[in-house]
């Protein structure tokens, strides 16, 4: 019996640390090699421009967002979220017309690009989330590519 725990306990171990490189990385769910997440994005479309930076810690995604859009006003802020499997799900907090607004936003790893995805909304004061995030268009035409972060 004590050779078998010693065997579990072995086997947790690795999974714990098989699960700490995961924390960094992502698995594509398409070729299922580790991609880094860390940096930087852009999306253009005619004259729409999306940046995003983003920096993975464990399951948890911090960064800059800012989108600009042609002939609307300039949203630019961070994002707050959780990545599970090849999804990020996170909150943009952000300034627009002089306002504070929160908007649930989720962009799916694709490559060694992200996709933003779109939903059904609610909103509750001044944070708008999706209805349901399992059930997501994404916007495979226009992916964020991966560019080098300028500082």
């Amino acid at each position: 019996m004590a050779c078998n725990n010693n065997a579990v306990d072995q086997q947790e171990e690795t999974k714990t640390e098989e699960t700490k490189k995961k924390d960094t990385l992502v698995t594509d769910a398409y070729t299922a090699t580790p991609i880094p997440l860390d940096g930087c994005y852009k999306m253009i479309l005619k004259y729409d421009t999306v940046t995003m930076r983003v920096n993975a810690t464990d399951s948890f995604i911090t960064g800059d967002l800012s989108y600009h859009l042609y002939a609307k006003d300039r949203n630019e802020g961070s994002i707050k979220g959780v990545i599970r499997d090849s999804l990020i799900v996170a909150y943009y907090t952000f300034r627009s017309e002089g306002m504070l607004s929160v908007r649930q936003v989720a962009f799916k790893l694709q490559g060694t690009a992200l996709v933003e995805g779109y939903g059904d909304l609610n909103t509750n004061s001044d944070t708008v989330r999706f209805k349901d995030v399992h059930n997501l268009s994404f916007q495979y035409d226009r992916p964020f590519i991966k560019i080098p972060c300028i500082d």
